[in-house]
């Protein structure tokens, strides 16, 4: 249901509507911004450790990428790879 609401699939106009307007009527971007969704699926792209967890923003910012793995309690498991956060990781 949540994957038809973000427009990740097709919906035929006049199925599915928000405040009285077909969802394909609203523009990709608005929808997207407007509803917050958090799968209970983990999903890491093959790229390296600090890539994915910095998916959100364009640029790396190092001290938030390793305060978000303290945070998150495995910063040490990161930190026994041999290429630490340069590890590649993949599905």
């Amino acid at each position: 249901m949540v994957e038809l609401l973000l427009r990740l699939y097709n919906v035929d106009d006049g199925k599915i509507f928000i405040n009285n307007e077909d969802i394909n009527r609203i523009p990709l971007n608005t929808l997207r911004e407007d509803i917050g969704f958090v799968s209970q699926d983990s999903f890491l792209f093959s790229n390296i450790i600090s890539e994915n967890i910095n998916l959100a923003f364009e640029e790396l910012d190092r001290d938030k990428i390793i305060q978000s793995t303290v945070d998150a309690d495995i910063y040490d498991n990161i930190m026994e790879f041999p290429m630490g956060f340069e590890t590649i990781v993949g599905e």
